[in-house]
């Protein structure tokens, strides 16, 4: 590519093969800026290279911001994700003549600090004279994601110095939040702005009562008779969600009675409400009567989520959760991700974006434990104890 001057620089190339491409990612100088258009036309290769199935639409490009790079050496790879799992990558390198540029930023709307349950943009400007690498946002020390950086300014002469993120609003609490924003230069510069805001918000919960229908859970027995999972689950759920908005808090419950309500559909009712916190309620079951307890669990791993603490915060309110276990007299059995206590992803955890946990309260298989579970005396004095836990948790 020889020298560049100082401008836009658009990043193209071809991949051939007879597999097919599922997305090309290009990286300038170890960092991934983003993912390039594919399939574009090349005639001069579907007639010099037909023996490739994409030849004629083997082409990608990508337009790249002129402050992505550094002055002086940068390289760009293109890294390519075929369909069957493989990669395939290549690289070059060029001059960049960049001016000097004076190191400055700033965070828009610091003036703004009340706001109501909403979703957030972050936005403002950064630069170095090395470039930037990235721009990393923060809540309450809790990291969010990585800004959209590349935008034109305005305010700093229409260069692309812009950056914006969207803290979305189910990650907020109630009261006093801080965001804080970092901007990261390619040669270990660092910008910090931070703001505190204030968030007028009631948290919305979504109560799970476990299986139901023609799903009924684990079996436990009591005074020679059947019992299920599905309806003492529903009971404690109704008992939670009473106590939750006694406590202040808005509701949702995935099932109000004995239906079957599919995992997918749990999750998406979660989502969609911009639920602050996804509550699952279960017993647990075991061959070995002897078993008992209560336990947490929560994510290993989400499909999609509002931000990169979302994992984080599930493993924090679960502390919250498992307090009020112990206090209730159950045998204090260990916490863990789903992967490590049901050795795969549980789908109500991957599927839902926001913090999530899963409650496993006592033994359907053990007498002392379902003596807890079907006591609707018990039951409401659990419920009250997880009110206050979540309460807490959430600073009210």
């Amino acid at each position: 590519m020889g020298t560049l001057d100082y401008a836009d620089v658009t990043v193209q190339g071809y991949v051939l093969t007879n597999d097919s491409v599922k997305q090309i990612e290009i990286i300038i100088n170890g960092v991934v800026i983003g993912t390039a258009d594919m399939n574009i036309k090349r005639d001069d290769l579907a007639a010099s290279h037909s023996e490739f199935a994409n030849a004629g639409t083997s082409g990608f490009k990508l337009i790249a911001g002129k402050d992505r790079f550094i002055s002086g050496t940068n390289q760009v790879t293109a890294s390519a994700k075929l369909a069957d799992g493989s990669t395939v990558k290549t690289s070059t390198n060029f001059n960049y003549n960049r001016p000097a540029i004076n190191s400055e930023g700033k965070l828009d709307n610091l003036d703004v600090v009340n706001y109501k349950n909403e979703d957030i943009l972050v936005s403002g400007y950064g630069k170095f004279d090395t470039g930037v690498k990235n721009v990393r946002v923060y809540l309450n020390g809790r990291a969010q994601g990585t800004a959209e950086y590349g935008i034109i300014r305005a305010d700093d002469k229409n260069l692309n110095t812009g950056y914006e993120y969207l803290i979305k609003r189910n990650n907020l609490f109630p009261g006093k939040n801080t965001i804080k924003v970092e901007v990261n230069g390619n040669s270990g510069e660092k910008l910090t702005y931070t703001k505190e805001i204030n968030v007028e918000k009631i948290p919305t919960i979504v109560v799970d009562a476990g299986h139901g229908g023609k799903d009924s859970g684990a079996r436990g027995k009591l005074n020679g008779v059947n019992v299920y999972e599905k309806v003492y689950v529903l009971q404690y759920a109704l008992a939670l969600d009473a106590e939750l908005k006694n406590a202040g808090f808005k509701t949702i419950m995935t099932r109000g009675n004995d239906s079957f309500i599919e995992l997918s559909d749990r999750a998406r009712i979660a989502n969609e409400a911009h639920a602050d916190l996804f509550f699952s309620i279960h017993h647990d079951y075991s061959p070995d009567s002897s078993s008992q307890g209560a336990f947490v669990i929560y994510p290993s791993y989400k499909v999609s989520s509002i931000s990169e603490s979302a994992i984080r915060e599930s493993i924090d309110a679960a502390g919250y959760v498992k307090q009020s276990f112990i206090s209730m007299g159950f045998r204090n059995r260990r916490d863990g991700t789903d992967q490590s206590i049901s050795g795969h992803t549980l789908a109500v955890l991957r599927q839902t974006e926001m913090r999530s946990v899963l409650t496993e309260i006592g033994y359907m298989s053990n007498a002392e434990d379902l003596s807890k579970i079907i006591d609707p005396v018990f039951q409401k004095a659990m419920a009250k104890s997880l009110a206050a836990q979540i309460k807490a948790y959430f600073g009210m």
